[in-house]
């Protein structure tokens, strides 16, 4: 710390700074944007133990119910949830291929 100045002064010193090279546009240090949402999984193969779970799985994710989930799970291969952040549908692959589901994450 310089001789003479307090934390404080030298606080102060740097909002300045900081104030004068962003302008009034003191939002772009607190903006938080969104990750695209532009991803979706698809379910190409489910084994018969993975059913159940995934039954669940489709009745939440689409709103729908049991004999709906039933007709969507009958029609395989099938689009599960779209409009999801690249993570967030990782995720959901990771969980579906722990249940030895064959399932793919791709734009749409």
């Amino acid at each position: 710390m310089p001789r003479g100045k307090s934390r404080n002064d030298i606080w102060i010193t740097l909002i300045r700074r900081v104030r004068e090279a962003l302008g009034d546009d003191w939002t772009v240090l607190v903006r938080w944007e969104e990750p695209s949402a532009e991803w979706a999984v698809f379910v190409d193969e489910v084994p018969l133990t993975a059913v159940g779970e995934l039954l669940a799985l489709i009745r939440t994710a689409a709103g729908c119910t049991q004999v709906e989930a039933e007709a969507k799970l009958k029609a395989c291969p099938f689009h599960l949830l779209g409009g999801l952040s690249r993570g967030r549908a990782e995720e959901l692959a990771s969980r579906l291929h722990r249940e030895r589901v064959t399932a793919r994450v791709a734009k749409g």
